[in-house]
């Protein structure tokens, strides 16, 4: 045989060690992709996340289509004041509380510093101004029962979005 041939215990060797490659590639791939899509700090979508989505409800049969900024009052003074780290458990604190209030799947976010979103499909300005509330009361109940930390000062502003619209 020539010496440029590889044996079959070589050739296993390759395949096994390119399988391995391949797997370390696609969880990198999902990381970025996870990575690129979410807030490192919360794990909450960012952005760029609910920008395309938003773009897809439209051209799908979602609507109306609702969304609710909550605005994080205090964390300027909090980071000024106490440092970053506090304001980082005080994001991170409102962040989970959003989660508690709302099913999985449903598309919560980071959309700045200080704000974050909910954005509701098939949900009417009626229904998304009761959510609303709830969350809003939701976040006094957890400064009434977390009296040690720093309370949760929140402003809530919702928006609806139907067919109409979406053409404009």
């Amino acid at each position: 045989m020539q010496n440029n041939l590889i044996n079959e215990e070589t050739l296993q060797r390759l395949l096994e060690e390119n399988k391995g490659l391949k797997a370390e590639l696609e969880a990198k791939t999902k990381e970025i992709k996870y990575l690129s899509y979410h807030d490192e700090l919360t794990g909450l979508y960012n952005r760029k996340f609910v920008y395309e989505e938003v773009k897809r409800l439209k051209e799908s049969d979602s609507f109306p289509i609702s969304v609710i900024i909550i605005s994080l009052n205090k964390l300027k003074m909090i980071n000024e004041n106490h440092g970053h780290t506090q304001g980082d458990k005080y994001i991170k604190k409102a962040a989970d509380l959003l989660k508690k209030n709302f099913n999985e799947g449903e598309i919560l976010a980071r959309i700045a510093g200080d704000e974050l979103a909910v954005v509701l499909k098939k949900t009417e300005q009626e229904q998304v101004d009761k959510i609303a509330e709830q969350l809003n009361n939701s976040f006094d109940q957890a400064n009434i029962n977390n009296s040690k930390e720093f309370s949760l000062s929140i402003a809530l502003g919702t928006s609806t979005m139907d067919a109409r619209d979406a053409e404009v």
